[in-house]
């Protein structure tokens, strides 16, 4: 298992590599829509219908995500924990303002995460920023290994 410190710095690697390399595909190209359609509609679908197996598709073996509240999880415990968590909100938009493609088959994609929902008889909606990384593999289809949540912020909605 990777310590910490060997996460950080393939992470940090990863970011001088990006860093050396500009974005070359057209902003409508397939791997473009490939990783919208991951970001916007299954990742989504897959933690509000508590669909293991499609998260299990997007995320890499050595995913690792870093939640709001500063905590790491690896894929498994991502897996697991939708397996018995049943979502309780009502619906989620995620708004993406980056998205770049890399030649590496690297991928950045971050925005905003919405989430509509209802707490103690009240609608909220709660609002957090995401980054993710994500590697294309030899097949062709887009996995991701890196998550990062932060700046949550929950207020009334609509009604409530």
């Amino acid at each position: 298992m990777r310590t910490l410190r060997s996460l950080t710095s393939s992470y940090g690697f990863l970011a001088l590599a990006l860093l050396g390399s500009a974005p070359t595909a057209p902003a409508q190209s397939p791997d473009h829509e490939a990783i919208r359609r991951i970001k916007t509609v299954d990742w989504p679908r897959a933690y509000q219908t508590q669909d293991v197996a499609l998260l299990d598709r997007i995320l890499a073996d050595d995913f690792r995500v870093i939640r709001a509240d500063g905590r790491w999880a690896s894929k498994g415990e991502e897996l697991d924990w939708i397996r018995h968590n049943r979502a309780a909100y009502d619906s989620l938009v995620f708004r993406i303002t980056r998205l770049d493609v890399y030649p590496n088959g690297t991928a950045v994609v971050a925005g905003t995460g919405v989430v509509f929902g209802r707490e103690a008889n009240r609608s909220v909606v709660t609002e957090y920023q995401s980054t993710n990384i994500l590697l294309k593999q030899r097949d062709g289809t887009w996995r991701a290994i890196a998550s990062h949540t932060s700046g949550t912020r929950v207020r009334p909605g609509a009604g409530g």
